[in-house]
């Protein structure tokens, strides 16, 4: 296994490093200098399935804070049905005023 690296400051002053190692795996990294949170900067890092598909992992990292997108992060699951209704007959409780204690017993009975 080798390790390949380079880096650049192009025109607009944003300094770029990759690094790369020989089984296909990278990462990418992309930051105004200096770097400032107004500036923000991002990365790419990634790799390759043994079929040669790619996976990549971008983020950026600004004053909103960091904000990673892939196909790789999990997912919440679809809620079911029954939760589904539980929730608009709750929604319908607290339209209509109704409201329980911390046991779960009505506070308010019309």
């Amino acid at each position: 296994m080798s390790l390949t690296s380079f880096g650049v400051v192009d025109k607009d002053a944003t300094c770029i490093n990759v690094w790369e190692i020989t089984r296909g795996s990278f990462l990418s990294v992309m930051a105004p200098v200096p770097f400032t949170l107004a500036g923000g900067g991002g990365s790419v890092s990634g790799f390759f399935y043994p079929d040669g598909t790619q996976e990549d992992l971008r983020f950026t990292a600004d004053e909103f804070g960091y904000q990673p997108q892939s196909a790789l992060l999990p997912t919440p699951h679809p809620l079911p049905a029954h939760a589904l209704e539980q929730l608009r007959i709750a929604e319908e409780q607290r339209a209509t005023g109704i409201t329980f204690d911390q046991r779960g017993f009505r506070v308010n009975r019309k």
